[in-house]
Formats: C-alpha cells, sequence, structure tokens
C-alpha cells in the first residue's frame, strides 16, 4: 500500500514557510510547463505526419489515374467557350450602331 504524505512533507503543511513553498512550487510549475509542451510537440508531429505521408497515400488511391487527361478536355472546353463568346461579343459589336 502507498505511504500517504504527510501535509508537511508535501510542502504545504503548517510548518512550512513561504521559503520552503515557493521554490518547490517553482519547480512543479516548470515541470508541468515541460510536459505540457511536450504534449504539444507530439501531437504537432503525429499531426504533420499525418498532413504529409499518411493523407496524401490515402487520396492517391482515390484520384482517378487519367487526372492529366481529364484536365486537359476541361481546359479544351473552356477555350472552346472563350472563342464563342469572343464570336458573339464581335457580332453584337457589329449590330450596336455608334454614334
Amino acid at each position: 500500500m502507498a505511504k500517504r504524505r504527510s501535509k508537511n512533507e508535501s510542502g504545504l503543511g503548517e510548518t512550512g514557510s513561504i521559503e520552503e513553498i515557493v521554490p518547490k512550487l517553482e519547480r512543479d510549475l516548470i515541470w508541468h510547463a515541460r510536459i505540457g509542451w511536450g504534449i504539444a510537440g507530439l501531437f504537432a508531429v503525429v499531426l504533420g505526419w499525418l498532413l504529409i505521408y499518411y493523407l496524401p497515400e490515402q487520396f492517391k488511391d482515390k484520384l482517378p489515374e487519367n487526372l492529366r487527361g481529364s484536365f486537359a478536355q476541361l481546359q479544351q472546353g473552356v477555350s472552346d467557350i472563350q472563342k464563342r463568346v469572343e464570336r458573339i461579343e464581335d457580332r453584337y459589336e457589329k449590330l450596336t450602331p455608334t454614334c
């Protein structure tokens, strides 16, 4: 069975002076801060690994193999629409009266 610490051993007892308690609290605060930054760093590493290595591999399997071909077809379709709009603009300019 674990031994219970008395109030005096923990540094928070009635006989402990403020000069004895403050350094212990400062050490505890530093320890807690280091643990917190360590946990935050661990989460940052895991998130970085997910974003850089794991997720791209998962999405690579779901993207079509002929993505470049699909993009080229889409680009050709857009250029065809642009040509049609230019022809309509030319016809409109010919039909509008000039002052």
